[in-house]
């Protein structure tokens, strides 16, 4: 009764929802160009209902300014802030400077890692935040699953980045984090293919990383803080968009050496397919997470198996704003755990 009653507030909700936009002014970001100075505000947010949890919120605000040196030359600075920082108790998601050349970019500041910007996700139109610590796990009260399907582990770490511009059909590059109270030192390597070929583009992903020495290392939200020798990652993505239709895959593998914590290290793998058709838009998305899997923990010897499988609707209300419903199931041993969220999607 209770998720008949929730999905029938959240139906109402979400058709009131165009016609309260109607009144209010057009979203934009802001942006700036002259002289060579360039100002970008932008950001997005999120919010609706959801079953088993009653609501649902994300947002995220990010702020550019750089100014053109020379022909090709530029140097700027970054600024974000976004619920997941929020949550870590961080007074930022990204703070850093930058410098592009027409040899690349390199990046010095608080950011991700090179593996994970340059990471292919699972194709999705719902708001959940699928790709970058999902919000579902947290609607449905779920523990020892890999929820990150690029690298991650060392968001808000102080590095050094240096990655080749997005011209060519390769990209690659380069992040170095040296020093962290959570670990001696991090790296991390990644690389893009693209290839657009008529109607079908192709793009493909592989990426590397090792924290040496982790210590209370909070690398993923949903699994236990690691403590080990070492930390070493590999993942692999793949899309394929042909007109309509973006078909894509997964795999993430990690694995700490002389682990003392409970693990926190196992693979994760997803396979995913969109459909856009006019203003609608549907996905639907299968991801495994095996937690443990290596057995490489004297004192625990059994690992986490968690299933979930997601179905999205979006409806495009303009350049602006979008509604979405999604839907699905977590499973894990000796649990089900049902969900369903919908609600509104606007940038800015």
């Amino acid at each position: 009764m209770r998720l008949i009653k929730l999905v029938s507030i959240s139906t109402k909700l979400i058709c009131l929802m165009p016609y309260a936009l109607c009144l209010a002014s057009p979203a934009a970001a802001y942006t700036y160009n002259r002289d060579g100075v360039g100002l970008r505000l932008n950001g997005y947010g999120t919010a609706g209902a959801a079953f088993p949890e009653p609501l649902i919120y994300d947002y995220r605000v990010r702020g550019q300014a750089n100014y053109a040196v020379r022909g090709g030359w530029t140097l700027g600075a970054v600024y974000s802030f976004d619920r997941l920082a929020y949550e870590f108790d961080r007074y930022y998601s990204d703070a850093f400077i930058f410098a592009e050349s027409p040899y690349g970019r390199t990046e010095l500041g608080w950011t991700e890692s090179v593996a994970a910007k340059l990471g292919l996700g699972l194709p999705d139109v719902g708001a959940l935040r699928m790709n970058n610590t999902p919000i579902l796990y947290k609607v449905t009260d779920t523990s020892d699953v890999i929820s990150n399907s690029t690298l991650t582990g060392t968001r808000y770490s102080f590095r050094a980045t240096a990655v080749s511009l997005p011209t060519n059909v390769v990209q690659a590059g380069m992040s170095v984090s040296p020093f962290d109270t959570h670990f001696n030192s991090a790296t991390d390597v990644g690389i893009k293919f693209r290839q657009p070929h008529g109607k079908t583009k192709l793009a493909l992903s592989a990426a590397a990383g090792f924290v040496d020495s982790p210590r209370d290392l909070n690398a993923d939200i949903y699994t236990a803080p690691v403590t080990a020798d070492s930390r070493m990652q590999a993942a692999l993505g793949a899309n394929v968009q042909y007109t309509s239709w973006n078909f894509g895959a997964t795999v993430r593998g990690i694995y700490d050496h002389n682990a003392i914590t409970r693990p926190s290290d196992g693979l994760q793998t997803g396979v995913g397919a969109s459909y856009d058709f006019l203003a609608w838009s549907a996905s639907v998305s299968y991801i495994l997470s095996n937690v443990g899997i290596w057995g490489n923990h004297p004192d625990y010897p059994n690992s986490t198996t968690t299933h979930t499988g997601i179905v999205s609707l979006r409806y495009k209300i303009d350049e602006y704003f979008e509604m979405f419903g999604s839907g699905g199931a977590v499973s894990s041993p000796g649990d089900v755990q049902p969900f369903v969220a919908a609600g509104l999607h606007g940038k800015f």
